[in-house]
């Protein structure tokens, strides 16, 4: 999963300048600088728009941060528990 996203996240910095570079080259730096502000616009509205509702979803980083090493202890003990139950019990020589 995350060598996927570093793909996608890796490849759009030389695929924008490719993009950018054609449309250099194509319609020149006026119509380009044009074309570059509406799409960045038409995407920054469309993220505010069709994204808002995830903002109110999403935990503050300290609060997802506390809740993932809270779900890691349980686990963590959970197992040693477990381990314990499995596990025989150390026999211990008589003095």
């Amino acid at each position: 999963m995350v060598s996927a996203a570093a793909v996608v996240t890796e490849g759009a910095a030389p695929l924008g300048a490719l993009i950018a570079g054609y449309a250099l080259t194509v319609a020149g730096p006026a119509t380009t600088a044009w074309i570059i502000f509406t799409v960045m616009a038409v995407l920054a509205v469309s993220y505010a728009r069709f994204l808002r509702p995830l903002a109110n979803t999403a935990k503050p980083p300290r609060e997802a941060a506390s809740d993932f090493y809270f779900q890691m202890s349980q686990r963590f003990f959970w197992t040693m528990g477990r381990l314990a139950q499995i596990l025989p019990s150390p026999q211990v020589c008589p003095a």
